[in-house]
């Protein structure tokens, strides 16, 4: 079942009552880039990778030329590869079909307890098409944590930007 859902292009709330904001770019493509809150951790060169200094939520991001493909094939590529890669995480309801900022996406949400582990955790993927590559943001936290984090991922994913 897919649903429609509009991720508004608004500004940050975050940005407007601190001010403070920070832009990531993406390594590979550097005309790339999201925010997040200024006080969050880039953890990783190689792609998107940042996390609140608490590392109560990771956000990790990839980028695929789309050379010909379409959006819906990478997302469900993803999906499947989400199945396969990871057997603890069970799909919590369907495909959502997305609009962040000028850019549509899908955004699909998992759960499961990761081997070894005790407490459920939850796993948004994010697929966009954006000017010509495939980008894909993946939000991952405890599950008791996420709900908290939600508002900052739809402000996260209204900040895509390619410039150029």
């Amino acid at each position: 079942m897919k649903k429609n859902l509009l991720v508004l292009g608004v500004v940050f709330a975050f940005s407007v009552q601190a001010g403070n904001i920070m832009q990531v770019k993406y390594p590979q493509l550097p005309n790339l880039s999201i925010e997040t809150p200024s006080d969050w951790v880039v953890y990783e060169k190689r792609i998107f990778g940042v996390e609140p200094k608490n590392r109560d939520i990771d956000v990790a991001g990839t980028v695929y030329k789309a050379s010909g493909k379409d959006l819906e094939g990478f997302t469900q590529n993803k999906h499947e590869g989400t199945l396969a890669k990871m057997k603890w995480y069970k799909p919590v309801g369907g495909v959502t079909k997305i609009k962040s900022g000028t850019y549509n996406g899908y955004l699909r949400e998992y759960e499961g307890v990761w081997p070894n582990e005790k407490e459920p955790t939850t796993y948004l993927v994010t697929t966009f098409e954006v000017q010509g590559y495939f980008l894909s943001l993946t939000f991952t936290g405890l599950s008791k944590k996420f709900e908290s984090y939600r508002a900052v991922i739809k402000e996260i994913c209204s900040s895509i930007k390619l410039e150029g």
